[in-house]
């Protein structure tokens, strides 16, 4: 995602407002935006949006993958920290589920 141009005031009011109303893709260029949200508060309400729509789909593919509840949960939490730590690294060239599912693979494996 290109870092260097600021997010659309609307956007970030958007982002303000309605979190649940933004495409995964708006919300990470407000996370990744040259402005970032001020304060961690914005940040993780809009991290938390993401987390709410993916964790059972992360948790599921963790689950298929190890066959162990207990360790998938783990990955997931694992898989999200990592996506939350590097959440610079999304280009946004492709979908954030094809990103995050990436990284949870990844996470997987290792």
């Amino acid at each position: 995602m290109d870092t260097q141009n600021a997010v659309d005031p609307e956007l970030y009011r958007m982002a303000q407002d309605c979190p649940e109303g933004l495409t995964d893709e708006e919300i990470m260029r407000v996370l990744c935006g040259s402005n970032p949200p001020q304060g961690e508060s914005l940040g993780e309400t809009l991290f938390s949006e993401l987390f709410s729509r993916y964790h059972v789909r992360v948790t599921l593919w963790c689950l298929r993958f190890t066959r162990d509840r207990s360790r998938a949960l783990d990955l997931t939490q694992e898989a999200f920290f990592r996506a939350y730590r590097h959440r610079h690294s999304f280009r946004g060239d492709s979908r954030f589920s094809t990103w995050l599912y990436a990284i949870t693979r990844n996470q997987c494996l290792s």
